[in-house]
C-alpha cells in the first residue's frame, strides 16, 4: 500500500514538474517574441518559481525617436493559481531604478523610478495583441484592463513625485480615479511651499482629434483646499496652450488659468501662466503655500508668472482683499497715541490684536525667495495706510515702511511714518520721527494756530 502511494505521489511530482517546464517553454518563447516586437533589449532575463511564479528582466533598454527608457529591473510576477491552469495571470509589475527622457519640444526627465503596476485581469498571452495596438498609435489600448499604480520618481530639478490611483483606457482616452499626487520640493520655489499635493475622486482625459486632450476632474483637492470640479482644455500644437477653470472653489470662489509655451529663442523664460480668480479665502491660500498668515479675508487675483518649466518661479500680482483682518499689528491704537481718536490703550501691546479694514489693495513681484511689495493700500473707516515693503519666504522676515494718515478732516494733513520689521507674524515697529514728518507737523500747528 505505501509502495503504492510513494509510487503515485512520484508520479504526481513528475507531471507537475512537467507541466512547469512546458509552461516556462511556451513564456520563454512569447517574451522574447514579445521583447524582439517592441524593440526592448534585455541584459538578462530568467524565470523563476519561488515563492511565487515571476520572469526577472534586468537590463532593460527601450529606445525610440522621441524618448528613451531605462530600467536596472522589471520584474513581472504571477498567481500560482492561474499558473496551474495555463492561463498566466499578471499578478503585478514592479519596476525598480529606471529612467526616462524625452526628446520633444516639451523636454522631461525623470530618474530613480521605481513603480508597482496591478492590473484587475491582464494575462501574458494577451500582451502581443495589446503591444500592436500601441505600436498602431494608441497610447492607452481600449481592452487594456484597469490597473492600479503606485510609483514614485526624481525630476531633473531632485523633486521627488509620487503617484498613486487607478487607471482606466476607454475609447475615447482613459480615465483616473482615486489619485493621490505629491510633489515634494527639494528647493522651495513655488512660493514658500515644500510639497505640492493633489487629489481627486474621479477623473479623466480624453482626446481632442486635432493634437490635444480634455481634462475634466471631480472631488479635486490642492494642498487641502477643495478644487471641487476642474475643467482644463490642453492644446498640444503648434505649440502649449493649457486653459484650465476651477468653478466652484469654497463657497462662491473662482479661478481660472492659462498656460501659454513660447520658444526658447524668443524668451529665457518660455513658461507663461496667467491667473484670474475671484472670492478666495484668503488664509486658505496663504497657508497652502507656506505664506505667514498675516492677512485674512476675502482675496480677487490677477497674476501673470514665468518660468523655465511648468512650475512658476516669479512674476507680478495684484490683489484686493475685503472685509479682512490684519494681524500682529492694532494700526487704530497706535495712530490714536499721535491723533485723538477712540482706541483702547491696553489692546497697543498685545500681539494678537487684529486690526479689521474695509479694503486691501496691493500689488507686488514674486521674486524666488521674496515678495517686494510695491504698494499696498489699506481702506479703514478711520485711516488710511499704504505701504511698501518686502518679505523673506524663507526667514519668516518683513521689512516695511508705511504711511498712516488720519480719515479726519480735521487731522488728514498729517501722515505718520511707521517702520515694521522683524518677524511677520510679531512684527516690531517704530515711528519714524524724520524731517519730513517734522515740517508736517510744523504746517499742521501753524496751520491750527493762525
Amino acid at each position: 500500500m505505501m509502495k503504492k502511494l510513494g509510487i503515485g505521489f512520484l508520479v504526481i511530482v513528475f507531471a507537475f514538474l512537467a507541466f512547469v517546464y512546458v509552461q516556462k517553454g511556451k513564456i520563454e518563447q512569447k517574451l522574447t517574441a514579445l521583447l524582439q516586437d517592441n524593440r526592448i533589449q534585455v541584459a538578462q532575463s530568467r524565470v523563476n518559481w519561488l515563492p511565487s511564479p515571476a520572469i526577472d528582466l534586468a537590463g532593460v533598454t527601450y529606445l525610440t525617436e522621441d524618448m528613451s527608457f531605462s530600467a536596472e529591473r522589471v520584474r513581472l510576477n504571477f498567481s500560482w493559481w492561474g499558473w496551474l491552469f495555463g492561463q498566466s495571470a499578471i499578478a503585478d509589475l514592479q519596476l525598480e531604478n529606471g529612467k526616462v527622457r524625452s526628446n520633444l519640444k516639451e523636454n522631461f526627465y525623470f530618474q530613480q523610478i521605481n513603480a508597482v503596476i496591478t492590473p484587475e485581469n491582464l494575462k501574458l498571452a494577451s500582451l502581443p495583441a495589446l503591444s500592436a495596438q500601441y505600436r498602431q498609435g494608441s497610447a492607452f489600448p481600449e481592452k487594456m484592463p484597469e490597473l492600479f499604480i503606485n510609483v514614485a520618481a526624481l525630476n531633473e530639478d531632485e523633486d521627488k513625485l509620487t503617484f498613486e490611483g487607478a487607471l482606466k483606457p476607454i475609447s475615447s482616452g482613459l480615465r483616473l480615479n482615486n489619485v493621490k499626487a505629491a510633489i515634494q520640493l527639494k528647493k522651495r520655489r513655488l512660493f514658500n511651499a515644500e510639497q505640492i499635493l493633489l487629489n481627486w475622486k474621479n477623473g479623466e482625459i480624453l482626446r481632442l482629434p486635432q493634437e490635444g486632450y480634455i481634462v475634466n476632474l471631480a472631488g479635486a483637492e490642492f494642498n487641502h483646499i477643495a478644487l471641487n470640479e476642474v475643467n482644463a482644455r490642453i492644446q498640444t500644437e503648434p505649440r502649449l496652450n493649457a486653459v484650465v477653470q476651477f468653478p466652484f472653489i469654497s463657497d462662491k470662489g473662482r479661478l481660472s488659468a492659462n498656460l501659454e509655451s513660447h520658444s526658447q529663442s524668443t524668451r529665457p523664460e518660455p513658461y507663461h501662466l496667467m491667473i484670474s480668480a475671484q472670492h478666495l479665502v484668503l488664509a486658505d491660500w496663504l497657508k497652502a503655500f507656506n505664506i505667514p498668515d498675516l492677512i485674512s479675508g476675502d482675496v480677487s487675483v490677477e497674476a501673470d508668472l514665468f518660468s523655465q518649466d511648468a512650475l512658476p518661479r516669479h512674476g507680478m500680482i495684484t490683489g484686493r482683499v475685503t472685509e479682512g483682518k490684519l494681524k500682529g499689528v492694532g494700526l487704530l491704537a497706535l495712530i490714536g497715541q499721535y491723533v485723538p481718536l477712540n482706541y483702547d490703550e491696553s489692546e497697543l501691546n498685545n500681539k494678537h490684536i487684529e486690526t479689521s479694514f474695509d479694503v486691501l489693495e496691493t500689488q507686488f513681484r514674486w521674486e524666488p525667495e521674496g515678495i517686494r511689495v510695491d504698494r499696498t493700500q489699506m481702506l479703514h473707516r478711520d485711516f488710511t495706510a499704504k505701504s511698501q515693503g518686502y518679505v523673506d519666504l524663507i526667514t519668516g522676515y518683513c521689512d516695511f515702511m508705511t504711511y498712516i494718515s488720519s480719515n479726519d478732516e480735521r487731522y488728514r494733513a498729517l501722515t505718520l511714518p511707521v517702520h515694521f520689521f522683524g518677524d511677520c507674524k510679531s512684527p516690531q515697529y517704530k515711528v519714524k520721527f524724520d524731517r519730513d514728518f517734522r515740517n508736517q507737523l510744523k504746517d499742521f500747528l501753524r496751520e491750527k494756530f493762525r
